[in-house]
This record gives structure tokens, C-alpha cells and sequence, in this order.
């Protein structure tokens, strides 16, 4: 049977018995399906985690996926464990974790967000991730960022893609004290 050509209806219905996971290897099978599942899917409460690796998640998930495999996105390969309430990106390269979360807010529209940035991660892959993320215009719920080095430079430049964070933003790191800084428009977040 192709599950394609049931009717929109049913196939919120089905889309709603599915798992992140599942829905995700259904965006990748065509253009046909990924456009299918923006129209009838509800969208998730994304997490997105950057440390060594990359992690989205849909849940408190604490699911140990060490096997990993390569899946065309976008004309790129990536190399990735998925499971039912998380994608695992073992790439290090930004641009492979931009594309990931650029797919996923794209199939995931109306999407609410968390982001967490760990330590190795720069300042400026940050900053980056901060961009694409206010590109995409989602309700971004809270940020998290522990931040390595001097990286005082990149902290405003943070702070001001932070400003429509509704519940919670930390940037944790080592500021000189001297540090001011003055958002160009108020905080969403309290």
C-alpha cells in the first residue's frame, strides 16, 4: 500500500500515531513526501543540543544510539543515528549541522524550539546557528549557552539574535569587567 495516496484525513491520523524518527525517514523518501508531512503533520517541540556532536530531540530522552548511517540531504551526505524521539549528527562540520536544522525547521514549520550549546562549541558556530535559527522566524522557547574561551566579541552578537526567546536564556562564560551590554530591541524573555 502506498501511504501517499490515502487521503489527507487519514493521514493526519496516521501522521499522529508516529514517532519524530519515523517522520523524519518519511521526509527523506521524496519531495512529494516531505511536502505530504509539512501539510498534515503537527508540529513537535524541537531541542537542538550542539556539543561534539549534534542532537535533536523531541523529548527528555536520555536514549544511548551508538549506530549511525548515511543519509542523502539536500545533495549532501550525512552521517547520522536516529531513533524514536532523537536524530544524532556524528559530523563536526557547521555547515552539515545549519543543513540538518534548516531541513528540520523547514519540515517542521510552526515548530517551538530549546537550544542548547555546549562546550567545544565556538562563539562563532553559536552565532551562526543563531542566524539560521532567526531566519526560519520559529517560537524559540529558551537558550542555553556555555560558552569556551575569551569570547566577548561574539556575546553581543549573540545576545541580539536571543532577543525573541519568550521563557529562558543563559549565555554562561567568562566576561571581562568591562562587559556592557545594550539590546537593540527588549528582551521577550524575563
Amino acid at each position: 500500500m502506498d501511504l501517499l495516496r490515502l487521503p489527507l484525513v487519514v493521514l493526519i491520523e496516521v501522521f499522529k500515531n508516529m514517532n519524530f524518527g519515523e517522520k523524519f525517514l518519511i521526509s527523506l523518501l521524496s519531495k512529494r513526501a516531505r511536502n505530504t508531512l509539512k501539510l498534515t503533520c503537527v508540529a513537535p517541540h524541537l531541542s537542538f543540543q550542539l556539543s561534539k556532536d549534534f542532537y535533536i530531540y523531541t523529548s527528555n530522552c536520555h536514549t544511548v544510539v551508538e549506530d549511525g548511517e548515511h543519509f542523502l540531504i539536500e545533495g549532501e551526505i550525512l552521517y547520522m543515528s536516529i531513533h524514536r524521539d532523537i536524530i544524532i549528527l556524528h559530523e563536526p562540520w557547521l555547515y552539515k549541522q545549519l543543513l540538518l536544522a534548516g531541513y528540520l525547521l523547514d519540515l517542521f514549520t510552526n515548530s517551538t524550539i530549546s537550544i542548547k550549546l555546549f562546550k567545544p562549541t565556538p562563539p562563532a558556530s553559536a552565532w551562526e546557528f543563531m542566524k539560521l535559527i532567526n531566519q526560519r522566524q520559529p517560537r524559540i522557547k529558551s537558550v542555553v549557552n556555555w560558552l569556551s574561551g575569551d569570547s566577548s566579541e561574539f556575546v553581543p552578537k549573540i545576545l541580539d539574535e536571543c532577543t525573541e526567546v519568550i521563557d529562558f536564556l543563559a549565555i554562561l562564560g567568562t566576561y571581562p569587567d568591562d562587559f556592557v551590554y545594550t539590546p537593540p530591541r527588549p528582551f521577550k524573555a524575563k
